[in-house]
Formats: structure tokens, sequence, C-alpha cells
């Protein structure tokens, strides 16, 4: 994964998590169902989002280190 794809996954599980925060408030102040319900889709696609997003972000992270580690140990002689 390139450092610009790692970036972007974490925009945009920054992006989620505002989403879900924002459907928290639609939550606490509701206008009548229309609000109750988009405020509770708002909160599980946002957090459901950042969570993926971040965790996608975190293995892919614990590859690229295993990848590297590899690599060092097979040019020890270069």
């Amino acid at each position: 994964m390139y450092i610009s794809n790692g970036f972007a996954l974490i925009v945009f599980s920054l992006l989620f998590f505002l989403l879900g925060i924002s459907g928290i408030f639609r939550l606490t102040d509701p206008m009548g169902l229309f609000d109750r319900v988009l405020g509770f889709v708002l909160v599980v696609l946002g957090f459901l989002g950042a969570f993926l997003g971040m965790k996608t972000w975190w293995g892919d992270r614990k590859l690229r280190k295993k990848r590297d580690r590899k690599i060092d140990r097979d040019n020890i002689w270069n």
C-alpha cells in the first residue's frame, strides 16, 4: 500500500467518524421520525465505515512491516 492510500484511508475514516457524530446529534434532538431514522443510519454507517477503514489501514500496515522485515533479512549480504 502506498503512503497516499494510507493517508486516504485515515482521512475517509475520520470523515465517517464525523458522520457518526452528526448522527448522534440528530438522534439527541429529533424533529420527527425522519430525523430519528436519518440519525440512526448516520450513526451506523459512520462508525462502521470508520471502524472498517482503520481496520484495513492497520492490517495493511502490519503486512507492510512484515514484508519490509523479510526484505531486510533477504538482503543481509548486500
